[in-house]
């Protein structure tokens, strides 16, 4: 009997969920690869293989170009798992009999094991968004949780013969159990909340932006995927029959499908074991070509813009902020331009940022509902300098002043002689107000904001 192997998905990424539809189905790599096993991606796109009996790890480029990842002193001794965590440590498990261990790699190369002499049997490998590692020890049926800090603690030992995991958005973990070949799905705290069952012999697993879950049947010969209500389904391939057929996901197969991984392109890659090959499966079509998404400080206001060259279904953008890059808040929804095959430029202004980082996300929508992050920009402000902003300066009349919040009550015109020409109030929670200098003669004027404790003044020309 083959024994089972473990793979690990890394589901920090945000990423949207894949389309059934509109996926095609081809071979990444056919050759150079000897029994692998578990994969993984990164946020750039490359693919990292556990390959488990050239005890080794490979990684791709999106390109397909082949390198070899850092290995400890001796190598890896039959590695089965793979992770990817957000600061691009990448975690390796074997499970030799002289080497049951889970190695970190960090991306200067430099390889530690993790939790020396805790672990007895390592096999599948997952980190969640918080960066806990997870590890699937096979030998003493135990699934553990390790803290970036390197805190260890007993996750669950509800699985028997744990041999994959992988972690989806809300934080539950499902794990594959190697005795009775279920579908294991547990909340973050470790409880239990149900079981699939209808697998033979599955050793593959993944979670999408969505929190649906994609299962690789390994002797099952298939992809079933599981949506996040817990409806089962057949994805991709024939059960029970063994072939390698490329083309659409009705009419692909596969052949011992081990490890899962979904990339930034919503690309998804497969292992299959005795092949010694890599499937992959890419959309047909993207909603929306982005053709750049760009922001930048004016005044005490974030500038966002970006630009598509070709929309597909595409209902709207929504922008996102967050002063930690974790928790995000919706700020605004911006209608797409549905179908369109012209470049299109879309703007916003966000009028009231954090003081500090402003982490800005980008999402698309589809007309189904279906979402797609296509980036996050980072704008860093110091509100508490007493700055102001006037456009257009030199103006011809009138000038738009910007400035913080609950900073300033009044605004004092003047010329160089200092003679007070105008004064405007203004009320706490005002951030902007428009001078109008069309009835003064050209040349130069002083606009000072006046408050309890500080002022500032700014130089504005009259054209």
């Amino acid at each position: 009997m083959k024994k089972l192997l473990p793979f690990l998905f890394l589901s920090f990424l945000g990423l949207a969920p894949i389309v059934g539809q509109a996926q095609k189905v081809s071979t990444f790599i056919s050759s150079g690869l000897n029994n692998p096993a578990g994969i993984a991606t990164d946020a750039a796109g490359n693919v990292y293989v556990a390959d488990e009996h050239g005890n080794q790890v490979l990684k791709y480029t999106p390109a397909g170009v082949q390198s070899v990842l850092a290995s400890p002193v001796g190598g890896y001794q039959l590695p089965n798992g793979v992770a990817v965590d957000s600061d691009n440590n990448i975690y390796v498990s074997t499970n030799r009999f002289d080497q049951h261990t889970v190695f970190k790699v960090t991306p200067a190369n430099v390889v530690t094991e993790v939790a020396p002499g805790l672990i007895s049997g390592p096999v599948g490998v997952a980190v969640d968004g918080n960066n806990n590692l997870y590890v699937a020890d096979f030998n003493v049926s135990t699934i553990r949780k390790i803290t970036p800090a390197g805190v260890a603690s007993v996750f669950t030992t509800q699985v028997e013969f744990p041999v994959a995991l992988t972690v989806d958005g809300s934080g539950n973990v499902y794990a594959i159990g190697g005795f009775d070949s279920k579908v294991h799905k547990f909340s973050a705290a470790g409880t239990l909340l149900t079981s699939f069952n209808g697998f033979t012999n599955p050793s593959g697993i993944a979670a999408d932006a969505n929190d649906n879950v994609f299962v690789a049947d390994t002797y099952g010969h298939r992809i079933v995927k599981i949506t996040s209500a817990g409806v089962v389904s057949n994805y991709s391939g024939k059960e029970g029959i063994a072939d390698h057929v490329d083309g659409s996901l009705a009419d692909a197969y596969f052949t011992e499908p081990f490890g899962i991984a979904i990339d930034a392109n919503d690309q998804m890659y497969i292992s299959e074991f005795s092949p010694n090959t890599i499937r992959k499966i890419t959309p047909a079509t993207l909603p929306v070509t982005l053709l750049s998404y760009s922001t930048q400080i004016n005044g005490n206001y974030a500038l966002l813009e970006w630009k598509t060259e070709n929309e597909q279904n595409n209902k709207s953008f929504v922008i996102y902020r967050s002063g930690d890059d974790k928790v995000f808040t919706e700020l605004t929804r911006i209608a797409g331009a549905g179908n369109s095959a012209t470049v299109r430029k879309y703007n916003y202004v966000d009028k009231m940022p954090l003081n500090g980082n402003n982490y800005y996300k980008l999402v698309q929508v589809d007309g189904d509902g279906k979402a797609k992050e296509l980036g996050v920009k980072i704008l860093a402000f110091d509100l508490n300098v007493a700055t102001i902003e006037a456009y257009p300066n030199p103006t011809l009349g009138k000038v738009k002043l910007s400035f913080a919040k609950s900073k300033y009550n009044t605004i004092l015109v003047s010329n160089l002689a200092g003679k007070v020409l105008n004064t405007i109030s203004l009320k706490p929670e005002a951030i902007e107000a428009f001078v109008n200098l069309s009835d003064y003669p050209n040349g130069i004027y002083l606009v000072r904001l006046a408050g309890l404790s500080e002022s500032t003044t700014k130089k504005v020309i009259k054209q």
